[in-house]
């Protein structure tokens, strides 16, 4: 009985043997043409899988690479674009070493091995010479080497000096394409030189140094910011303008005294005023002037208009670099018009066209007042003024009086000592070519009414323009 039991019991053992064997062998076969049981690849479940399905996958799984953003010391930005060298990615020949590695008899020890995870990066292929000439091109290769480097002070025109110093922040230029290349090879999608550490400090001799130090001392000098207001103009000393103040010898080269410091050249300033004085004088200086009927009018003389105290200014800036001040200023002025500027008429002004006879009052650029007047007598040498001047006082009810005349008018606007404009009663008529043979002694006879709105509206101060 018992040896019956045995003899089962082993014919059992061998059939369940037989079996499992048979389901390995099966197994086996299912394995043959895929990955073996458990594995995972770049987080992917591979089991049974083919290496062209599991290639899909993991293709699928990376995207679209565009190409490599590089980004240097000054935040700018280039692109090295995947598609412009012909970029492909493929991840077969690491599979294929996967997979014959993995023996499909063996299967069974992944059942103590399980869950097998890989992590594999693609073989990718692009055109390395489209590549190379790419990023050899890059601005920031500069391929200067170590020993060019220099240090100098040089020139600018919009700056004034500047330190050129080659050998701060210098890129290392071979550890930078290596790393371009190797940012490019892993599909990374930016790459900072900074961050990464392709930029170091070269070393310095003792007269790179010195250069430096004179630097400090040039960009302390030029360092200023006064704004010299005239009206609604201004002008800026600012570095540019600054640094032509520091004394250089016919060479281009720093003068300094006696402490080793730098000078200041007074002859400069003193140009830089005139400048300014040529650019915004208008007193007693001849001006363009657009009239109503459209001409560009040159006007000189006349006592309106502003001069600055070129003196004053000239020790104002000197004193202002001595002592180190940066502020707006004002000009000193020897003459001053209420108007500052290279526009010192503004939108109010009394225009006089001599040759016409017509006077036209302009407030806040609306033409207040347009009418006929009769100006000096021209045969008998007593013209009118011409040039620019301003009204300087009103009268009412008063006598002017001369070697031959003495006439009462209501109104009365002063141009220039005895010239003024006023009403007329003894006139009829206006305009036209009266002045010629029976024109004022140099007055600008007005028809009532209108002189008595001017009158009422002008203000001490107002320019007035006379012109033929």
């Amino acid at each position: 009985m018992i040896r019956k039991f045995f003899k089962g019991a082993f014919i059992s053992f061998v059939f369940m043997g037989l079996l499992l064997l048979i389901l390995y062998c099966l197994m086996a076969y299912y394995y043959r043409n895929g990955f073996s049981y458990g594995t995972y690849i770049n987080g992917i479940y591979c089991t049974g899988k083919t290496i062209e399905q599991v290639n899909s996958e993991l293709l699928r799984n990376i995207g679209d690479y565009k190409g490599l953003t590089i980004i240097d010391s000054d935040g700018k930005s280039y692109t090295v674009n995947a598609e412009d060298v012909d970029l492909k990615y493929d991840f077969t020949d690491r599979l294929k070493e996967l997979y014959y590695s993995q023996m499909p008899i063996l299967w069974g020890a992944n059942l103590i091995n399980a869950n097998r995870y890989s992590n594999f990066t693609p073989t990718i292929t692009y055109n390395t010479a489209i590549f190379d000439t790419y990023v050899d091109k890059l601005p920031f290769f500069t391929h200067i080497p170590e020993e060019s480097r220099i240090v100098r002070i040089n020139r600018t025109t919009n700056n004034g000096y500047e330190l050129i110093n080659m050998r701060v922040n210098v890129l290392n230029e071979q550890y930078a394409k290596e790393l371009i290349t190797q940012s490019f090879n892993d599909f990374r999608d930016t790459l900072d030189l900074y961050k990464a550490g392709c930029y170091r400090n070269l070393s310095m001799d003792s007269e790179m140094a010195s250069c430096i130090d004179l630097f400090k001392k040039v960009d302390s000098f030029q360092n200023r910011n006064i704004v010299y207001h005239f009206g609604d103009d201004e002008e800026v000393i600012d570095r540019a303008v600054a640094s032509t103040f520091i004394m250089t010898d016919e060479y281009g080269n720093f003068v300094f005294d006696e402490k080793n410091d730098l000078i200041l050249d007074r002859d400069k300033i003193d140009e830089y005023i005139d400048s300014l004085a040529a650019k915004y004088d208008t007193y007693g200086t001849e001006r363009n002037f657009k009239s109503t009927d459209g001409r560009l009018v040159k006007v000189s003389g006349g006592n309106y208009g502003n001069k600055i105290d070129a003196d004053a200014e000239k020790e104002y800036l000197y004193n202002a670099f001595v002592n180190g001040i940066n502020e707006d200023h004002e000009p000193v002025y020897e003459h001053e018009a209420p108007i500052k500027g290279k526009n010192d008429l503004g939108n109010t002004y009394i225009e006089i066209d001599l040759t016409k006879q017509r006077m036209y009052y302009y407030r806040d650029g609306v033409l207040e007042v347009a009418t006929d007047v009769v100006t000096g007598c021209t045969a008998n040498g007593h013209s009118t003024i011409r040039g620019t001047y301003y009204i300087y006082n009103h009268r009412q009810n008063t006598y002017l009086i001369g070697p031959d005349y003495r006439s009462y008018v209501r109104y009365w606007l002063g141009i220039y000592k005895g010239y003024g404009i006023h009403d007329a009663s003894w006139r009829s008529k206006f305009g036209g070519e009266i002045y010629k043979t029976a024109g004022s002694h140099g007055c600008v006879n007005t028809p009532y009414e209108n002189i008595k709105s001017m009158w009422e509206m002008v203000e001490d101060g107002t320019p007035v323009i006379l012109f033929y």
